[in-house]
């Protein structure tokens, strides 16, 4: 249903006419906050190990590291979810007791798929472990048996897995943070 009101609005001598549409109509390709909830649970309740202790640095800028990971092409993606991406972080942090067991199970996704030199994670293929752990991601996702039974759509986990990974990135337990690699503000205890 759509619902079209007219609006004046007075800017100085002119008037300008606005016409706002409301639409009730939900997009059925947009992500509900139920549907991010329940596959937040989902993985977090995954048979993926979760005991690592998280080491904590200075987070670096996002696209700095995007950049220092030479990460290209889910530079775009992230970009297209970065709504979403809010919306995970959010609810993960304001709406989950214990949100721990994800945070960490990222970090062990990430450290599976880094490259190692010398006993130390090194710059790698940002793109490809970024591919690696969304193919892992949505493969623990759509196995879970609530979300087979469940209306979400192959799309909707693709969009979930990739805000999932940008919000992993942003708090530093998704690939290699520069900050870490230079050795500034290490901080394990935390």
């Amino acid at each position: 249903m759509v619902n079209n009101n007219n609006k004046l609005n007075a800017l100085g001598s002119n008037i300008q006419q606005q016409i706002i549409t409301n639409q009730f109509d939900v997009d059925p390709s947009r992500l509900t906050k139920t549907e991010m909830f329940d596959m937040l649970k989902s993985f977090m309740n995954s048979d993926l190990a979760d005991s690592i202790e998280l080491i904590n640095t200075n987070p670096a800028e996002f696209n700095r590291k995007l950049v220092y990971n030479h990460v290209i092409k889910y530079r775009y993606k992230f970009q297209v979810v970065v709504n979403d991406q809010f919306r995970v972080g959010q609810i993960i942090e304001e709406d989950l007791t214990n949100s721990e067991p994800i945070v960490k199970k990222l970090s062990l996704m990430f450290y599976d798929v880094a490259i190692y030199e010398d006993d130390q994670i090194t710059t790698g293929n940002g793109d490809k472990q970024l591919e690696e752990i969304q193919k892992k991601l949505e493969e623990v996702i759509t196995c879970d048996p609530r979300i087979i039974e469940s209306d979400i759509t192959s799309e909707k986990i693709t969009t979930f897995a990739l805000a999932l990974m940008a919000y992993g990135v942003m708090k530093c337990k998704v690939l290699l943070n520069p900050n870490l690699a230079e050795g500034e503000n290490v901080d394990i205890t935390r």
